[in-house]
């Protein structure tokens, strides 16, 4: 195992943290190639089995980090690629809701059955994922405050 013996500058753990999340995004990008999705479809089809009948283009974009607009145009076209279904709100006809097709779902459970990032994950103790874990959120919550943003999103189980 590869052990840090010394002192790490600020620099080198930036470094080594986006050339991690790189490095694990190609892995999960080349495993969701062989189901015909992108890693950014599989993403939207996690948080709409998450949020069930919650799942609006607006909530998505809160739990994503993501514009809304960005959101709305990977929708469009996951639903001409028959993944995703966009329907308008029966009660409120200003709200849609967004779920999954048929085929949406068998891209996600296939997907889901074998998981790249949970076989790495796996490769960490429970002490070290605790550790990981305290120091990301430190980040991320000040990351949150400079940005100004209130409502955050939930750390999807």
């Amino acid at each position: 195992m590869n052990r840090v013996s010394q002192a790490v500058s600020n620099h080198q753990l930036m470094v080594l943290l986006f050339q991690t999340r790189d490095l694990m995004l190609n892995l999960k990008r080349k495993e969701l190639r062989k189901f015909g999705l992108t890693f950014e479809e599989s993403t939207i089809l996690i948080h709409i089995d998450k949020l069930g009948k919650k799942a609006t283009p607006v909530e998505l974009s809160r739990q994503l980090l993501r514009k809304h607009h960005s959101i709305t145009g990977l929708l469009l076209r996951m639903e001409k690629k028959g993944l995703i279904i966009r329907n308008k709100d029966l009660k409120r006809k200003n709200m849609i809701r967004v779920s999954m097709t048929d085929k949406g779902k068998a891209m996600f459970h296939n997907a889901k059955d074998e998981d790249i990032l949970e076989r790495m994950a796996a490769l960490l103790s429970d002490e070290q994922k605790k550790d990981m874990a305290a120091g990301l959120n430190v980040l991320r919550d000040e990351a949150f405050k400079i940005l100004k943003i209130e409502k955050k999103p939930d750390i999807l189980r």
